[in-house]
């Protein structure tokens, strides 16, 4: 793919502009004060005027949430059988929004997984040619193991970046998104599992991801079509693909992650990420968006076994939305913020989010414009 279809914050590039943080990461200090001081943050506003820079970043936040990308992520979520590399690509779309649109980010993230796919099939085709001895895998296991050798790297050259894309830190939101992905050629390895996951689809074999044990966040992809899956992909240790034997099979029959779970677990990568360096524009948008998610998952699956730890999630989500808003000064969601500080005090299983933002009701700003 072209690096040159991104506008100038994603292209890739040695020390290229996108790899110093951003005005609303390097505006610290304002933020921290309205974050943590809000009193004091509302005295240096005088007659509720806005900073011209803090008007800017009100200005990004409106265009993000009316943005084409985020009427479709809700639209798209909110159906029946959505796709998890629809949402993630909706995700990234909102983040270069209006440089490049929806379906021309679509089509160039179809493009990479074709080249993956078409690299795969010739690695496929030679390993026949030059075998050896009969191979007793399965024809999909032999698929899975040159998709992987495509994307992450022969597996007898570990320490070789010798695939098509590296593996980053976590820790580093630009890991999360896709077109940051293709674009630099480089992700973390929960996001790199949906080009995995597209990429094997192109060539017929559709995988489905399964929570396994292990570290927080960790997870294997299986074949969809298998009742007990014969064979498991571990992206997280660079695609290595392994067989399952009888006995261990039951333990990967579990219920998969859907597409609505593989996205919250994006968009709390990048909460974190946008936490950690005080983006509070992309930090809103993906509160919104982490949100509507929360909101349709407490509708569709009341018996989820995991609904108390969502519910704290949600509630936590549910305060740093209003410490943003807060923190920009947003009029327009003033109203919102103090509704929500209200209900989480008149929650009793909320408590521990409610003492965190009763200060918050002190703020002569929240009162002056939630009215």
């Amino acid at each position: 793919m072209s690096a040159s279809r991104w506008p100038p914050s994603v292209r890739a590039a040695p020390r290229a502009p996108h790899c110093r943080p951003p005005p609303q990461m390097r505006a610290r200090p304002f933020l921290l004060v309205a974050l943590f001081l809000p009193a004091i943050g509302a005295a240096l506003i005088p007659g509720g005027e806005l900073p011209s820079d803090r008007k800017r970043l009100l200005k990004e936040v409106k265009i993000r949430s009316n943005s084409p990308a985020r009427t479709a992520f809700e639209s798209v979520a909110r159906s029946s059988d959505p796709s998890a590399f629809e949402l993630a690509c909706l995700i990234a779309a909102e983040e270069t929004y209006p440089d490049v649109t929806h379906e021309e980010m679509r089509a160039d993230l179809a493009r990479c997984a074709a080249e993956i796919t078409s690299d795969a099939s010739t690695r496929l085709r030679l390993r026949r040619l030059f075998e050896e001895k009969a191979d007793t895998t399965s024809e999909s296991q032999r698929l899975a193991s040159a998709l992987s050798a495509t994307i992450f790297g022969p597996s007898e050259m570990a320490d070789v970046d010798a695939g098509m894309f590296k593996v980053s830190t976590p820790s580093d939101p630009r890991g999360a998104l896709l077109h940051e992905v293709v674009a630099r050629r480089s992700g973390s390895a929960f996001t790199l599992s949906f080009i995995y996951m597209e990429a094997a689809a192109l060539v017929g074999l559709p995988l489905q991801p399964l929570a396994a044990p292990g570290p927080p966040g960790h997870l294997l992809l299986v074949p969809r079509d298998e009742e007990e899956p014969s064979f498991a992909v571990d992206v997280f240790r660079r695609g290595r693909v392994f067989p399952l034997m009888p006995t261990l099979r039951r333990m990967y029959t579990q219920k998969p992650l859907t597409a609505r779970d593989m996205t919250l677990r994006m968009l709390h990568s990048l909460r974190r990420g946008y936490g950690e360096s005080m983006d509070a524009v992309r930090m809103i948008g993906t509160l919104d968006r982490l949100l509507v998610l929360y909101a349709i998952e407490e509708k569709s699956d009341s018996n989820d076994k995991n609904a108390a730890a969502r519910e704290a999630e949600r509630r936590k989500c549910t305060r740093q939305l209003v410490e943003c808003i807060l923190a920009l000064r947003d009029v327009s969601r003033a109203a919102e913020a103090h509704q929500i500080i209200q209900s989480l005090l008149n929650d009793p299983s909320a408590s521990a989010e409610a003492r965190r933002l009763e200060p918050l009701l002190a703020d002569p700003w929240l009162h002056e414009f939630a009215a």
